[in-house]
């Protein structure tokens, strides 16, 4: 045998090498892993790269992350807010309620400063008609009244009724000499029925325009349903009445929740014309309003969720006056205003 001759049976049994690996075959897309293809005498299916998957993961975490967190930061501003606005939504539906009033009950209070006058007022109302209210009043009122170096105090006593359709009764208990005319001839303690022109005789301060209407920093009335939802969405969309404080507070042994408002006095004025509007008050006089605000302080009672205080503070800084005007609210079942027997005619001769 020859240096250079092999032995078949040795040949034979030797394996063929090993061809290289073919490079890796990249799919049509670059989204799509790396094939590595493998020798078909091998019979295996090509090997497969996995491309590394963090940045997708920690992607996909993160999306979850903020989103989670955004949620989170919506929810606790939807909580918040619901929070913030509950005073507000709670007193819309006590005015709601007050416009819901068929009888009421007030005690009023007034007192200012230059010049110096006190009043009181303890009255019943039948407002089951907004527009033809009745009522019946008794009334003090003291003025201080400065004339040259000279001060004079006045002070009347009286009673009125309003019982509609143009009639009315007056009594005087007291009141100066002076302001009555011997025309009148009318007797102390003595009531009279009139008509309207001459209800002035027995109020003179015209506190009948105060309490016989569903007008004033609190609109009370008798309003239907469709009338309420005007005011109170001409209310809550005004923004007449702006919350400055909300506390617990008790009042009379009852548990009670105290608001103190600013008001804007234009605003306010506004809304008393647009009340006169809906029910159809021609009669009803708009006075001139001003840009500026007072401060209204309101309790309602926790149980009923009705007004049972309001106190009002109006000032003037230009001509250093100031009046405050406090009332007690009641809500009977029912009011009765009636005529009285005694009751005379009254005549001027």
């Amino acid at each position: 045998m020859q240096p250079n001759e092999q032995d078949p049976n040795t040949q034979s049994s030797m394996s063929p090498p090993n061809p290289p690996a073919e490079p890796p075959v990249s799919s049509e897309s670059s989204s799509q892993p790396l094939l590595y293809q493998v020798p078909e005498y091998l019979k295996l299916d090509p090997i497969v790269e996995q491309k590394p998957r963090k940045l997708k993961k920690k992607f996909i975490v993160s999306t979850i992350i903020l989103s989670t967190v955004l949620l989170i930061v919506a929810v606790v501003f939807l909580i918040w807010s619901w929070y913030r606005d509950a005073p507000m939504r709670n007193f819309m539906k006590v005015l709601e309620t007050s416009l819901s009033t068929p009888y009421l009950s007030r005690i009023y209070t007034i007192s200012s400063k230059n010049p110096d006058t006190n009043v009181s007022i303890d009255s019943k109302t039948d407002l089951t008609d907004p527009l033809h209210p009745k009522s019946s009043f008794s009334y003090k009122y003291f003025k201080s009244v400065q004339q040259d170096s000279s001060v004079f105090q006045v002070t009347i006593v009286g009673d009125v009724a309003i019982l509609g359709n143009n009639l009315f009764e007056g009594r005087l208990t007291q009141v100066p000499k002076v302001l009555l005319s011997p025309s009148q001839n009318i007797q102390l303690d003595q009531w009279y029925s009139m008509d309207e022109s001459s209800l002035s005789v027995f109020d003179m301060p015209g506190l009948h325009l105060l309490v016989n209407n569903p007008h004033g920093s609190l609109i009370v009335g008798n309003f239907n349903a469709d009338i309420r939802k005007v005011l109170v969405d001409y209310i809550r969309d005004n923004k007449i009445y702006v919350i400055t404080e909300v506390s617990s507070d008790h009042l009379d042994n009852r548990s009670v929740t105290k608001y103190s408002l600013a008001v804007n006095d234009e605003q306010l004025l506004k809304l008393n014309k647009k009340v006169a509007d809906l029910i159809g008050d021609k009669s009803y006089v708009q006075s001139p309003g001003s840009s500026k605000t007072f401060d209204m302080t309101v309790w309602v009672d926790d149980s009923s969720n009705r007004v049972v205080k309001t106190s009002n503070v109006f000032t003037d800084a230009e001509v250093k006056s100031s009046e405050t005007v406090q009332v007690q609210y009641a809500y009977p079942d029912k009011v009765i205003i009636s005529n009285h027997d005694t009751a005379k005619e009254f005549s001027v001769r």
